[in-house]
């Protein structure tokens, strides 16, 4: 599981920040690969929507990546994958506080499962 930062704020248009995030195992994993543009901030640290493939035929999640802060608990603060913004389903978590932008490993999948 990885997470590249490519392309810089207003490379690509007005405070746009892309991410590839790239996974080799399970179905989920396989659902949060993908490009990512930074859509806005949220608890002050960027929040990313993942680019639709447009692939025939196929139904996509959407899937957001984004930092929560520890004000519903320190063991919620982090990075999280989710359909939703802030939801409570969530595909995987790393409680790194200290990146700006997403760590590239140590991420939990399922979120509460083995570190990757």
């Amino acid at each position: 599981f990885s997470a590249e930062a490519g392309g810089e704020p207003g490379e690509n248009g007005p405070d746009v920040k892309l991410l590839k995030v790239r996974a080799t195992y399970g179905e989920r994993a396989q659902i949060m690969c993908g490009i990512y543009f930074m859509v806005f901030q949220h608890h002050g640290r960027p929040a990313y929507f993942k680019f639709p493939s447009h692939k025939v035929g196929q139904d996509e999640d959407d899937v957001w990546l984004y930092f929560w802060d520890e004000r519903d608990g320190e063991e919620y603060c982090g990075w999280w994958f989710g359909p939703t913004l802030g939801g409570e389903d969530c595909w995987a978590f790393t409680k790194s506080q200290d990146e700006e932008h997403p760590p590239a490993c140590m991420w939990g999948l399922p979120w509460k499962g083995k570190k990757a």
